[in-house]
């Protein structure tokens, strides 16, 4: 919660447009993936690994694996969480793509709340 949200900020503010394209593009593909019925776990992953870069957060990018684990687990075991998922991957991409840090932030933590209440698990 406290990191992936100002990732997407910087990725909104530090994006070129070659970056904005590719995490547009894994979020069209892992809408296409999801309504194939087939695993999006590696897309997921790929679309925060992507706004991690675009961040150009060095940090961010060395917690990614851990991120990645948790990413696993939510759409592991609560496949619901992909109708969040999809949504709130489009207001994020929305964001980077005009470059509106602030929105990026928000819909980023919106993202990552809907997944806690998924799973049920306890933020704070």
């Amino acid at each position: 919660m406290m990191v992936e949200p100002a990732a997407a900020y910087y990725a909104a503010k530090r994006a070129t447009p070659e970056e904005a394209r590719t995490i547009h593009e894994l979020s069209q593909k892992l809408e296409e993936t999801a309504a194939q019925g087939k695993n999006p776990v590696k897309i997921e992953q790929d679309f925060h690994n992507a706004i991690a870069l675009a961040s150009y957060n060095q940090f961010m990018t060395k917690l990614m694996p851990i991120i990645n684990q948790s990413i696993y687990t939510d759409l592991t075991y609560f496949e619901e969480s992909l109708t969040y998922s999809l949504q709130d991957h489009r207001e994020i991409v929305r964001f980077i793509e005009a470059g509106n840090g602030e929105d990026a932030r928000a819909a980023m933590r919106l993202h990552i709340l809907h997944a806690y209440q998924i799973s049920n698990l306890q933020f704070e």
